[in-house]
């Protein structure tokens, strides 16, 4: 991931910005939402994604490090994926976060709160992604 930061720095004219996007290596919290009550049921892991996250924060910072580029800006921004069904909620699963562990109670909590039939019944996942402003030299 090193090599691939300091190559697109030499691509980049000398004084350009790169600009570097990727999740948060913080498990995305799983809330609740029926009608106006809001509940965190807990989080998802991923063994396979959050190694490859820190693996991408260590190359940026080992190019800060090298004096290849500058830190212009670092935000963390969430972002909110809203799903109103089980179903919906297991699709998403198998196609967002394929390689995820999600702990048996908070699967078994989420399907009672739908079963429960609540006009209003959301499941929301709470993530976080980095976004880095680069000066390359």
């Amino acid at each position: 991931m090193v090599h691939a930061l300091e190559r697109a720095c030499e691509l980049i004219r000398s004084d350009g910005i790169l600009i570097v996007v990727h999740d948060s290596p913080i498990p995305p919290a799983i809330e609740i939402q029926q009608g106006a009550d809001h509940s965190i049921a807990g989080w998802l892991y991923d063994r396979e994604r959050f190694p490859f996250i820190r693996e991408a924060d260590a190359a940026v910072e080992e190019v800060l490090r090298k004096g290849d580029v500058s830190l212009l800006k670092h935000r963390v921004f969430p972002y909110l994926t809203r799903i109103s069904s089980y179903q919906g909620f297991q699709e998403w699963l198998e196609q967002q976060w394929d390689t995820s562990y999600l702990p048996e109670h908070v699967d078994q909590m989420i399907q009672s709160r739908f079963l429960a039939g609540s006009p209003g019944t959301a499941v929301h996942i709470l993530n976080q992604g980095n976004i880095r402003s680069l000066r390359v030299f």
